[in-house]
């Protein structure tokens, strides 16, 4: 575990060292924005320049034009490519999740959002640079049935751009507790590493990681496989598998589902199936996420 924790605080200064001269093509010059003022006037272009107070826009209407930062109330980055069809959509955000686990995106500097599942299970993720986010999560069980516990983790996770919008590596953790007399305490987590292949509106991503508590790490890894495909201005269909080794049998857990974003809310849907186990069949997935970010200007 601190052979985990050391690696994972390595790449977290990484982050913050320029490596433009590393990895290349990290910077896009041609973005294309959409940017609504406080009036509700809204102008899809370019930015040209920017300062602390003011944005430099060439738009394809109107020309160029100087916005001011105190005037705008939102800005969006957009995406016209093969998987849009050519067509301008606002950029998938939720590119660094897909139902539970994190693909080889990051957010970006400033995004956030939170996520709830079912009611219980709580997530709040904010990213602190491009390249490194941050979550907390709890689920509330003394809230249900008098419960006395409370498990609590954190998310670290670093991104490391391979090749701009076709290989990302991902890299990190989760670290909780239980809180209670009854648990003293007890420490659990899962240490995994990833690579996604694709953009954020279609990718593939496979994993492996080390589950561990109390100190403990599992003999045997768990791989994951997992898949996002954008249906159209709004519609992800998504895939989240996993392999799970105990030492004693083999557990595939399976989901397929898909994605609606909303303005102002984002709900995954879905099923979780488990072979050979004997259950009931397919279970359901069901969790909504609010953005509360809306990233770096």
């Amino acid at each position: 575990m601190k052979n985990l924790i050391k690696t994972l605080l390595v790449l977290f200064f990484f982050n913050f060292i320029p490596t433009d001269s590393i990895f290349a093509q990290l910077s896009d010059t041609t973005a294309i924005w959409q940017i609504t003022t406080l009036d509700d006037n809204e102008f899809v272009g370019h930015i040209l320049s920017e300062t602390a107070r003011t944005i430099e826009f060439k738009t394809a209407t109107i020309g160029t034009i100087t916005l001011q930062k105190s005037q705008i109330k939102q800005q969006e980055r957009l995406v016209s490519n093969e998987s849009t069809n050519g067509l301008l959509w606002d950029e998938n955000k939720m590119a660094y999740r897909y139902f539970m686990g994190n693909s080889g995106y990051n957010l970006r500097k400033g995004e956030a959002f939170y996520q709830n599942a079912w009611l219980f299970v709580n997530n709040f993720d904010i990213g602190v640079s491009d390249r490194f986010s941050f979550g907390i999560g709890t689920v509330p069980l003394f809230l249900f049935g008098g419960l006395g516990v409370t498990p609590i983790w954190v998310t670290p996770r670093v991104s490391i751009p391979i090749e701009s919008n076709k290989v990302n590596l991902g890299v990190g953790g989760l670290f909780g507790t239980v809180l209670g007399d009854e648990f003293n305490n007890t420490g659990f987590g899962f240490g995994f590493g990833n690579i996604t292949l694709g953009d954020r509106n279609k990718n593939l991503n496979l994993g492996v990681g080390y589950g561990f508590a109390d100190g403990e790490f599992s003999e045997r890894p768990t791989f994951t496989i997992s898949g996002m495909l954008r249906t159209g201005k709004r519609g992800y269909f998504i895939t989240e598998n996993y392999i799970i080794s105990t030492g004693f049998e083999t557990i595939a857990l399976l989901s397929l589902g898909g994605r609606f974003v909303g303005k102002r809310i984002s709900i995954d849907y879905g099923g979780i199936y488990v072979p050979n186990t004997g259950g009931a069949g397919i279970g359901p997935w069901l969790s909504i996420s609010v953005p509360l970010g809306n990233g770096k200007r």
